[in-house]
Order: structure tokens, then C-alpha cells, then sequence
């Protein structure tokens, strides 16, 4: 099982919340991935709506996870 936490608008995102998935991941032992950099959730021309991205805002969250170890790990 991995985690893999997509990007929310700014306006959508709760500090509080968004880090308590990554504990919860933690303490079970499951692999978790961030996307909802401040840069992806700050930059409104790439979501639909507040929680769903338009292509523009998957192409650049698909280059997150190009680069990202903990998934490169988690796919070798």
C-alpha cells in the first residue's frame, strides 16, 4: 500500500489535517508520497475546482512524482 497526497487549493488545505495523514501513515508503516506542495496548491490555474486538477496541474504533479524517492523506492 502507498499514500500518495494530490495537491488541494489553498483554500482547501488544513496544515492540521494534511499532516496528520502523513503521522497516520507513519505509524502504520505506509509509504507516503506529497504532491500538495505550496507551490501546486497555491497556483489556481491549474486546478478545476479547489480538490481536482485540470491536465496542466497532472502534468505538474506527475514531475513530483518522477522525482520523488520515497515512490521510486516503493516501485524498485
Amino acid at each position: 500500500m502507498l499514500c500518495i497526497q494530490t495537491p488541494a487549493y489553498k483554500s482547501n488545505y488544513d496544515s492540521v489535517v494534511f499532516k496528520r495523514s502523513a503521522e497516520i501513515c507513519k505509524d502504520v508503516g505506509i509509504p507516503f508520497v506529497v504532491t500538495n506542495t505550496a507551490v501546486m496548491r497555491s497556483s489556481i490555474g491549474i486546478f478545476y475546482n479547489s480538490t481536482h486538477l485540470i491536465k496542466k496541474g497532472i502534468v505538474e504533479m506527475n514531475k513530483l512524482l518522477k522525482n520523488d524517492k520515497e515512490l521510486i523506492k516503493f516501485l524498485k
